[in-house]
């Protein structure tokens, strides 16, 4: 926030002041409020006041003009007489200097005068946030217990990003049960899942500024584990199917380990 002060009649000052109140740096805007205030300086007589005052803002994306009129003011009160928020572009990197004058006048009082003008400028700047939301995640079975996790960098927001965090469980909404944290980047490689179910996914990422909002979530369904298979240099697995009563289904494979037969999973 900033803000200029102006001096008008005997004791009348004149004040416009400008404050960038929020942002969205994916559309490129911000939301700017500009405030126009009235007061009177030490000694001097007691108050004033005036009607059929006319009051505006010019500048960026400014309109419209307020005509008004106010009571009995006295030092040391500061008084409010128009406020408006206006939506500004600014560049990608959220900076853009904008200026607003307040106009204020005519008056008939002694204090006053007939009222003045006064401005303010004020340059936007990227406001201190947290990441924006990471784009839906894209999901690979690698192996029968091993997905892959790919998504790209959302919006970095008020800092760099440092790295993010991957939830996931077998239920969905998620409870984040599972969390990995600290793949510093995409992709990442999550072992050891048991297979028939699915399993959910969601990322988020994170800068000095805290952890931005979880990606919508993202499912994946893990079959049975059957025997791998080396194609190209690269082990997969192969999915087994036997026939029962006419109808082919999946099969489920064991192994036989301390002598107790187990579902491979």
């Amino acid at each position: 926030m900033v803000y200029v002060n102006k001096s008008v009649g005997a004791r009348g000052v004149i004040r416009c002041e400008v404050t960038q109140v929020s942002q969205d740096i994916a559309a490129n805007t911000s939301y700017v409020k500009v405030v126009g205030y009235i007061y009177l300086t030490n000694g001097g007589p007691s108050g004033d006041q005036t009607g059929n005052c006319k009051m505006s803002f010019t500048g960026s994306a400014s309109t419209g003009t307020l005509d008004g009129s106010f009571s009995n003011i006295s030092y040391p009160e500061v008084r409010v007489m128009l406020t408006r928020y206006y939506t500004v572009a600014h560049a990608a990197d959220g900076t853009k200097s904008v200026s607003y004058t307040f106009n204020f006048g005519p008056t008939i009082t002694t204090n006053f005068g007939s009222g003045g003008s006064v401005t303010c400028s004020l340059t936007l700047t990227t406001i201190p946030r947290a990441p924006l939301k990471v784009a839906t995640p894209t999901l690979t079975k690698v192996s029968g217990g091993t997905v892959q996790v790919v998504w790209s960098a959302p919006g970095q927001g008020g800092a760099a990003i440092d790295k993010y965090r991957i939830a996931y469980d077998s239920s969905s909404p998620l409870q984040a049960s599972q969390i990995v944290i600290d793949p510093a980047t995409s992709p990442a490689t999550i072992s050891g899942l048991p297979g028939k179910k699915t399993w959910y996914f969601q990322v988020s990422a994170h800068n000095t500024y805290g952890w931005g909002a979880w990606s919508n979530v993202a499912s994946i369904y893990l079959d049975i584990k059957g025997p791998l298979i080396n194609k190209d240099g690269v082990w997969g697995d192969t999915q087994a199917y036997v026939k029962h009563n006419g109808v082919w289904k999946e099969a489920t494979a064991y192994a036989k380990n301390a002598g107790v037969w187990k579902e491979l999973v």
